[in-house]
C-alpha cells in the first residue's frame, strides 16, 4: 500500500512538472513576442525624423543664414543638450517601463513550484506514513487486546470447569453417602421388623400352650405321668 502510494505521488509529480514545464516554455514565448513587438514601437517612437534638405533661392539668403547659424551657435548647443537629455532620459524611462513590464510579466520559475511540489509530495508522503503507522499500532493494539480477552476466557472457561468438577464430585459423594444412610437404615429396619416377627411367633406359641393347658387339665397331667414312668 506504501509503494503504491509513492507511485502515485511519483506520477503525479512527473505530470506536474511536465504541465509546469510546457506553461512556462508558452508563457515565456509570448512574453518574448510582447517584449519584441514593444521595443520596436519604442525604436520608432525615439528615432528622430530625419531633417529635410535646406534650400535657397539666393545666395545672400545662404549667408544670411549662415551668419545666423553662428550667431546662435550657443543657444542651439543648449537646446540640442536639452533636446537630447530630454531623448536619453525618455529612453531610460522607456527601458525602465519595459523591465518593470517584463518584472511583472514573467512567468513564474518553474524549479520553485518544483520544489513547492516536491516538499508538498514529501510532506504528503510522511502523512500517509504516519497514518499507515498508526494503523499499524492500532491493529496490533487490536490483536493483543483480543489475545489477551481470549486467554481469560479460556481461564475464566477453565475455572469454570475445575468448579464444575468439583461441584459434580461433591454431589457424587453426598449421593454416595445418602445411599448408605438409606441401605443402613433399611437394614436396621429389616432387623427390627424379623426380631418384631421373632417376638410375636414365641408370644403366640406360649399362648397356644397355655390356652390348651387350660382346655384339658387331665390330658395334661396323664401325659406328664407317663412321661415320668419312661
Amino acid at each position: 500500500l506504501e509503494a503504491m502510494g509513492h507511485l502515485r505521488d511519483y506520477d503525479e509529480a512527473c505530470e506536474e512538472a511536465q504541465e509546469l514545464l510546457s506553461n512556462w516554455m508558452k508563457s515565456k514565448l509570448q512574453l518574448e513576442l510582447k517584449r519584441d513587438g514593444e521595443e520596436e514601437v519604442a525604436s520608432v517612437l525615439l528615432e528622430k525624423p530625419s531633417a529635410a534638405p535646406l534650400k535657397f533661392e539666393q545666395f545672400d539668403d545662404l549667408c544670411s543664414y549662415l551668419e545666423h547659424e553662428l550667431e546662435s551657435s550657443s543657444v542651439q548647443e543648449y537646446l540640442q543638450h536639452l533636446l537630447q537629455s530630454e531623448a536619453v532620459d525618455c529612453g531610460i524611462a522607456e527601458r525602465l517601463r519595459l523591465e518593470s513590464l517584463k518584472e511583472t510579466q514573467k512567468p513564474a520559475d518553474p524549479r520553485i513550484i518544483m520544489e513547492l511540489r516536491h516538499k508538498q509530495v514529501k510532506e504528503n508522503r510522511m502523512r500517509r506514513q504516519k497514518a499507515l503507522e498508526l494503523q499499524r499500532q492500532e491493529e496490533s493494539l487490536k490483536k493483543s487486546a483480543l489475545s489477551e480477552a481470549k486467554l481469560r476466557a479460556q481461564e475464566e472457561d477453565r475455572v469454570k470447569a475445575l468448579k464444575a468438577k468439583k461441584e459434580e464430585e461433591e454431589i457424587q459423594r453426598e449421593m454416595v453417602k445418602l445411599r448408605k444412610e438409606m441401605a443402613e437404615k433399611r437394614h436396621a429396619m429389616a432387623e427390627a421388623r424379623r426380631t418384631e416377627e421373632k417376638k410375636q411367633g414365641k408370644s403366640q406359641k406360649l399362648s397356644t400352650q397355655e390356652v390348651s393347658i387350660t382346655a384339658s387339665p387331665p390330658l395334661v397331667l396323664k401325659k406328664k405321668e407317663q412321661e415320668e414312668k419312661q
